[in-house]
């Protein structure tokens, strides 16, 4: 079972249109990038050292270097605005558009300027009800698609199907696939629930030594999970990080 860590600083800062980098897990602050637009979620590229960024209202996504400070080298314009956005393989990304009720897989290969970027609709539903938001990628390149008005999480492979598809009594808030399982918070909830990631199987109920408040983002790194609070402890706003 993944080790529960909860962190106080937050990555990416939307009112002052910031970007922050962190050394885990001491927490210790090393750089941060103003950009134009308010940023919304980040993803790593696998196999890469680059993070992807989605930006709120706005048609583009960020591709940020890391190594050593957060620079942008490349803007990557797109049809429409994508909220969701997660690391599919080593050169493309999936988002997800409310707006259009899709989700997208887009190449995210450096080429040059009269480079025509792939992309290719993965999931889209007319549903009135169906509106995919947060996204994870499985370790074998499947993606995991919340649905912001369902208490659903239904994963897709490379060929467009659908593996499976699943309902939870909860209302969920975030998801993340770590080592083999698929993690998920939920909305006024004291809980992080767990499945395989192939969908199968009893969900389960993480437990963790401290009590966690209202657990809302989530991602995981390496063999832990990074969780932020919507209403921080106050051994997490002492300490900055507990375990």
């Amino acid at each position: 079972m993944p080790e529960v860590k909860i962190a106080r600083a937050k990555l990416v800062h939307k009112l002052t249109q910031k970007i922050k980098k962190f050394k885990i897990p001491e927490g210790t602050f090393l750089h941060e990038l103003v950009v134009t637009n308010e940023p919304h979620q980040v993803a790593t590229l696998r196999e890469s050292s680059h993070v992807a960024v989605s930006l709120w209202d706005v048609p583009k996504i960020l591709l940020l270097s890391t190594d050593p400070v957060l620079k942008v080298i490349t803007t990557i314009e797109t049809a429409t605005e994508y909220i969701g956005i997660t690391s599919h393989l080593a050169d493309r990304l999936a988002v997800a558009s409310i707006q259009a009720r899709r989700v997208d897989v887009i190449d995210t290969e450096e080429r040059d300027d009269h480079y025509v970027r792939k992309s290719e609709t993965l999931f889209q539903s007319c549903r009135r009800r169906s509106f995919p938001d947060r996204l994870t990628a499985t370790s074998d390149g499947n993606v995991v698609v919340r649905n912001r008005r369902r208490n659903e999480i239904s994963c897709f492979g490379g060929n467009k199907l659908l593996l499976w598809s699943r309902r939870l009594k909860h209302s969920v808030a975030d998801i993340a696939c770590v080592r083999g399982r698929l993690y998920a918070t939920f909305n006024d909830r004291n809980e992080i629930a767990s499945i395989r990631e192939d969908g199968q199987g009893p969900v389960e109920i993480l437990s963790y030594k401290d009590f966690v408040k209202r657990p809302c983002a989530i991602d995981g790194f390496k063999d832990c999970l990074i969780v932020t609070e919507d209403a921080p402890s106050d051994k997490v706003l002492k300490s900055g990080i507990s375990v």
